[in-house]
């Protein structure tokens, strides 16, 4: 037998991971050691945003591949093609095997053979991990790959001119007894910057129980779907796992999951984290953590992925789970909830089979059980949960409706990378049906960056598709570009201001998308230059913020303080100010109105404590117009206030705030303030209709004897059609500010209105 030099390659999107698997990997290279064959695992990962960097990634790869004299290589995700051409460009007689996932691959240049199910062929994963994989290719290991035995090999598919052919035999005819699960671990890492390790995943069942029949949603009910044998027709109408539930007894499955983990935690340095693939998890969670605590297994993480209207259906298991955890020093953690959409309309379209009443009732007990259990069930730290925001289907009207619905319940602690979250159409799903029904499927990808967007979160190549809203593709090229521009710390900001600006073009007579968003960019690098020069000579010590997520008496439309969710009862912030004054600086207190939370004073008196710590606050100034609540506040240590005043004048700040006199007691407020001596600014949030008398400001904060003006942005407040305005206006404020001594300072364009790490000169 020839000895083999087999590489197993896993690529990765971006520094992060994620949660692809490479297991299957690991257990094909130990069944490859077994039979005498050099094998490793390598770990390749791109940065995903910079085409230098990556390009050296895959440069530093190929070099591997021959420096390594690498003859075969098996991979589960081709995030780039040239290297392994090169490769073997350079080494003929190499080899290199694909294994698909299930909605196959169509394209395949660098590949001489694939290995998987046959296209539409149902799954099933008997045994711990892909078992029929493992027996198939030790089967052609055996057959020393280029001879004439490969035709019967079960799930053996050809690559002929850059096309994946359709294996001759089944991979299910790979039987056999279940085979060990002892995966190798330990790998090399191509990467330019420091990564964050995937936690190891463990194995549960297969595919998903959901199994509702795509005919009983409204948009398939007169729509000609394809054979049931060539299409997906039970379940969600845009996965693939739907109704083939590989489902073993409770027994079997904890038994296996446990065989998993024992030998993981074996051979794994700590902490233990392991996701645990299955669908529906819930329904022997319970059993799962009382084995493991008969086992001895402590101190371990378990990442969750299932339905989020079965979270409502099972509560019961789930808060049993958490009591056992609790006991046990282990930690349950929803990493991939199946949200996809708060419309009804869309969520009939993807055949959901639940409604947005229920998938917030869900939100809102996942946010229960983790304040009450913040040390055993969490959802916040990996945000991994799905949510569809482009499909063919989107409007600009749509958009606006989906930002809306997150503010409204402050869905940034669920959601991350909002607004690059798009739908993926391969052949065997009912949507990829319903889209080209409509004629919305297309060759090609319009822009190279939408084609990349599957291969950099490390998904197979989809099928190219358009909106039937030609406004949604301006929308959906425009949030890209906000979001590499100014991060994800507005997004959800981002959103709404493009769903609003979007809205604008006419729909039969919309511009390209490169056009129009070009124009916006060039709006905003001229802003953002303003601000970076202001920002250079901005003021104030740092500080650690605490933010408050309760009520406020203000009613401002454009409130980025309500996008993120936070438990606001007195324990929580009491926790938050401890951590804030862990970081050893001055504490903020900041957010929606912490002046009216019950227990501000008291929680001023914990964030100064005994060393006189500095302590400030953002805030309207309502309530400051009363002297002893104010005089209280100052005794009990407040030493800083930033307080954000709408418009120069009452008529208008008080339109924005939507509040009848509220400028009145803001400004008796700043009086109050600047009488008991504490650290003043005057923070201005850019608005639209206030930006004709931003320069007003300075005499504003000049009259009132404060010395610093702070001026931030929401971009859906300002709106980004005004940016161009706004660059003037504030060139008019700086001239102003200059000519009455009143210092100006800007939050960072990218912390919108939650620039709170700073206290007032």
């Amino acid at each position: 037998m020839r000895i083999l030099r087999i590489a197993m390659v896993s690529g990765f999107g971006t520094s992060k991971g994620g949660y692809f698997s490479d297991v299957l990997l690991g257990l094909l290279c130990s069944d490859a050691l077994a039979l005498g064959h050099d094998a490793k695992m390598l770990r390749v990962y791109y940065d995903g945003t910079h085409r230098e960097r990556d390009a050296e990634i895959s440069q530093r790869l190929a070099d591997w591949l021959l420096n390594e004299e690498i003859d075969l290589v098996v991979t589960d995700r081709v995030l780039d093609n040239s290297p392994f051409a090169r490769w073997k460009a350079q080494r003929p007689a190499s080899r290199m095997l694909l294994l698909p996932p299930p909605e196959g691959m169509a394209s395949v240049p660098p590949a001489d053979a694939a290995l998987g199910f046959r296209p539409y062929e149902r799954r099933r994963d008997h045994g711990e991990m892909g078992d029929e994989v493992r027996r198939a290719f030790a089967m052609w290991l055996a057959a020393d790959l280029a001879s004439a035995e490969e035709a019967d090999i079960p799930g053996l598919s050809q690559v002929r001119h850059g096309r994946l052919q359709s294996p001759a035999r089944s991979l299910l005819e790979a039987t056999g007894s279940s085979l060990h699960f002892r995966p190798v671990v330990e790998c090399e890492v191509i990467s330019d910057s420091a990564i964050t390790p995937a936690p190891y995943t463990v194995f549960g069942n297969g595919g998903c129980p959901y199994s509702r029949d795509v005919s009983q949603a409204a948009p398939y009910a007169d729509l000609q779907l394809p054979e049931e044998d060539e299409i997906l027709r039970k379940g969600c109408a845009f996965c693939t796992m739907g109704g083939d539930y590989d489902k073993r007894t409770n027994q079997e499955t904890v038994a296996s999951v446990l065989r998993q983990v024992s030998y993981l935690t074996e051979h794994l340095p700590k902490p233990h984290s392991f996701v645990l693939t299955d669908q529906h998890p819930l329904r022997y969670l319970t059993l799962l953590l009382e084995r493991a605590e008969a086992e001895g297994i402590r101190e371990v993480t378990w990442l969750l992925e299932t339905r989020a209207d079965w979270l409502v259906e099972h509560r019961a298991a789930l808060e049993q789970s958490i009591a056992i955890a609790a006991r046990t020093e282990t930690r349950l953690q929803l990493y991939l909830v199946g949200f996809e959409s708060f419309s009804n309309e869309d969520l009939e379209r993807y055949n959901k089979g639940t409604t947005r009443e229920i998938l917030l009732a869900a939100a809102d007990l996942v946010r229960e059980l983790a304040r009450l259990h913040p040390r055993h069930f969490g959802y916040t730290r990996d945000r991994g949960h799905s949510l569809i925001l482009f499909h063919p289907w989107t409007s600009p009207s749509s958009l606006l409706e989906s930002g809306e619905t997150l503010r409204a319940n402050g869905f940034s602690d669920f959601f991350y990378d909002i607004t690059r979250n798009r739908l993926r159409l391969y052949p065997r799903l009912p949507v990829y049906s319903l889209a080209k029904s409509q004629g919305l499927v297309t060759d090609d990808w319009v822009g190279d960056e939408a084609s990349q967007t599957a291969r950099s979160k490390g998904y197979s190549v989809d099928i190219a598709w358009r909106f039937s809203d030609p406004r949604a593709a301006i929308a959906y090229e425009a949030c890209r570009k906000l979001r590499n521009d100014l991060g994800g710390e507005t997004e959800i900001s981002q959103l709404v201001a493009v769903s609003r600006w979007s809205a604008g073009f006419p729909a039969d007579e919309t511009p390209e998308p490169d056009d129009a968003v070009g124009d916006l960019e060039s709006a905003l690098a001229k802003l953002s230059d303003r601000f970076g020069r202001l920002l250079q000579g901005s003021c104030g010590d740092r500080a650690a913020p605490v933010i408050f997520a309760g009520a406020c008496n203000n009613a401002c439309h454009g409130c980025e303080n309500r996008d993120r969710f936070f438990p606001d009862d007195g324990e929580s912030l009491q926790g938050r100010v401890d951590e804030a004054r862990e970081k050893g600086l001055p504490v903020m207190l900041a957010g929606r109105e912490p002046t009216l939370h019950p227990d501000f004073v008291p929680l001023i008196e914990r964030a100064r404590s005994e060393d006189e710590r500095r302590v400030g606050v953002v805030t309207n100034g309502r309530r400051f117009a009363y002297g002893k609540f104010t005089a209280q506040a100052v005794r009990s240590g407040l030493s800083d206030v930033s307080v954000k005043v709408f418009a120069p004048t009452a008529e208008l700040a008080d339109r924005i705030c939507r509040v009848e006199g509220a400028h009145a007691q803001a400004m008796a407020g700043i009086e109050k303030l600047v009488k008991v001596g504490v650290r003043m600014e005057m923070r201005v949030p850019l608005h639209a209709s206030a930006l004709d008398t931003l320069a007003d400001f300075a005499e504003l904060a000049s009259s009132h004897r404060v010395g610093t003006i702070r001026v931030e942005v929401a971009l859906d407040s300002l709106g980004l059609r005004n940016l161009a305005r706004a660059e003037t206006s504030l060139e008019q404020l700086e001239a102003a500010c200059r000519e009455r001594g009143v210092r100006l300072a800007v939050s960072p364009l990218p912390c919108g209105m939650r620039g709170f790490d700073r206290m007032p000169a």
